[in-house]
């Protein structure tokens, strides 16, 4: 049995692209601010993706920064469950950031 902490890199952990649950990314947004969200499931729609996501109340001001943050265990949520368009997000310049899988929590929270 080994004994590690829950922001500690996971040999067997798949190489995370934005479709992969656990997945944590960055986007910038039409706002212009970059936005930090973790991947929960990925709903392929033919025309698209649609990405179901949480999305935490940080607001880095680097991709660098959300990388940092997204290694966080306390990372604040501020919203649960919310979807974004794989189209648009790969369209945005955006960045996978890390990997971590999922809890009881967020898969019961997927659709």
């Amino acid at each position: 049995m080994a004994i590690g902490c829950a922001s500690d890199p996971d040999p067997a952990a798949p190489e995370p692209e934005l479709t992969t649950a656990g997945a944590y990314f960055a986007w910038v947004t039409e706002d212009a601010s970059i936005s930090l969200m973790k991947t929960l499931s990925a709903l392929d729609l033919g025309t698209d993706t649609l990405l179901f996501c949480s999305t935490y109340q940080a607001q880095p001001r680097s991709f660098a920064e959300a990388g940092e943050l997204a290694r966080r265990p306390d990372l604040p949520v501020a919203l649960e469950l919310t979807f974004a368009s794989l189209a648009i997000v790969e369209s945005s310049e955006h960045q996978v950031l890390w990997y971590r899988s999922l809890t009881d929590e967020e898969i019961a929270r997927i659709p």
